[in-house]
């Protein structure tokens, strides 16, 4: 085994990452996953992000009420 190659010594260097699909002189072609939405698509995703947040937003008010009203209970009961 050669010092400094680990458990598979030279096995996977160069032969290994040519199977694998990378070498040192390999540069991959970049292209974006996805392409950006058009207008009515980013705005009907904005809206359904509003009402998203506006739900989340009266369930965080509810839930203060709730906790505001065991407050008060707890300290009229003492």
């Amino acid at each position: 085994m050669p010092f400094g190659r680990g458990r598979a010594g030279w096995f996977c260097w160069p032969p290994g990452v040519y199977w694998a699909g990378w070498h040192p002189g390999f540069r991959p072609h970049y292209w974006p996953p996805f392409y950006p939405p058009s207008r009515e698509e980013e705005k009907a995703m904005l809206e359904e992000q509003v009402k998203i947040l506006e739900g989340q937003l009266d369930q965080i008010r509810s839930r203060l009420k709730d906790l505001s009203k065991a407050e008060k209970e707890k300290t009229s009961e003492k």
